[in-house]
């Protein structure tokens, strides 16, 4: 659930501008344009404060969801289409990896949804979780970039308005295990809290959790991760070393860099890693879990985009090592 609370960027001053018009209108057309600056205040000067993770999300804007084309893109009233930022969907497994990726390759567009009437139960479940949460609801909504995706579509937070409760529905399919975080396109506000949220639908097994195909990887099984090539893997190890070339630093996950799971990553990202007290060159022993894209570079090989990607695990934890 969330609560609107003010926001702390300064808004005074076009308030202060609606106030003037509201009271000392001249003409009938400027109190039109007095009540419609009021409600465009209104709605960027407020915030979204989710309980479990005390998120406060800027409100752009606030329309209502005329369709569901995916377990995560919906259909505003006004034509545009809203990818929800942050979260992967499950779709049904590629036959030729026997795992499921989220995105299709490049040219493709993205899958349309008919409805709930999917053959694969995760995709079903989620589907049938949003068209219940969002479908016909006004809902708000806090862009994550001012640019659309490359199909067109717009990310955001969003929450939907249902009497006078707010409920966030990145927050909702998380806790529910309707979807996975996905760190790798965007910096997202709050990342802690909804990674606190998946975690604990990941330990109880919520959603697609309890379905193989979405199971923590084990980073010491380099031939089980080279068959999930260009899928989209949470993965959690001990690292062996850290290598550094030029300006790309490697954690990697046993002694052949070639052959064992390897994480790379650029100066930008080891540096945003070191302000939150993370020293990349001093990794080794520690066990981490790091989640994105599974590429091949002679073994299995994920790159940070972003330092979110990457957690710092328990050092004590055995089965990991």
């Amino acid at each position: 659930m969330v609560n609107l609370i003010p926001s702390k960027p300064n808004m005074l001053e076009p308030r202060r501008n609606c106030s003037k018009l509201m009271f000392r209108p001249a003409h009938k057309w400027q109190l039109i344009a007095a009540r419609t600056c009021c409600v465009v205040s209104a709605i960027a000067s407020v915030s979204i404060t989710s309980a479990s993770t005390a998120c406060p999300l800027a409100v752009e804007a606030r329309a209502a969801v005329t369709a569901i084309l995916d377990a995560r893109t919906l259909r505003l009233d006004d034509g545009t289409e809203v990818r929800l930022a942050g979260l992967l969907a499950p779709s049904a497994p590629a036959i030729h990896h026997g795992s499921a990726p989220e995105e299709p390759t490049a040219g493709q567009k993205p899958p349309r949804h008919n409805g709930a009437s999917g053959t694969w139960p995760p995709l079903r479940n989620a589907l049938s979780a949003l068209d219940s949460l969002v479908l016909g609801q006004s809902i708000d909504l806090a862009f994550t970039s001012s640019r659309p995706d490359r199909y067109g579509r717009k990310l955001a937070q969003v929450v939907v308005r249902q009497n006078k409760s707010r409920i966030w529905v990145q927050e909702f399919l998380l806790a529910r295990g309707h979807a996975r975080l996905d760190l790798t396109e965007t910096e997202l506000p709050c990342v802690s809290g909804l990674l606190a949220v998946e975690a604990m639908a990941r330990s109880t097994n919520q959603g697609l959790w309890s379905h193989a195909a979405y199971q923590t990887r084990h980073a010491h099984q380099p031939l089980d991760l080279l068959r999930l090539e260009s899928t989209f893997q949470i993965i959690e190890g001990r690292v062996a070393k850290v290598a550094r070339s030029r300006q790309r630093y490697f954690i990697n996950f046993g002694r052949h860099r070639y052959r064992d799971f390897t994480i790379g990553l650029g100066s930008r990202i080891k540096d945003q890693l070191r302000l939150r007290g993370i020293d990349v060159t001093a990794l080794a022993g520690s066990n981490i879990r790091v989640r994105g894209w599974l590429e091949r570079r002679g073994g299995p090989y994920i790159y940070l985009s972003t330092a979110d990607q990457l957690e710092i695990l328990d050092t004590s934890r055995r089965d990991l090592q």
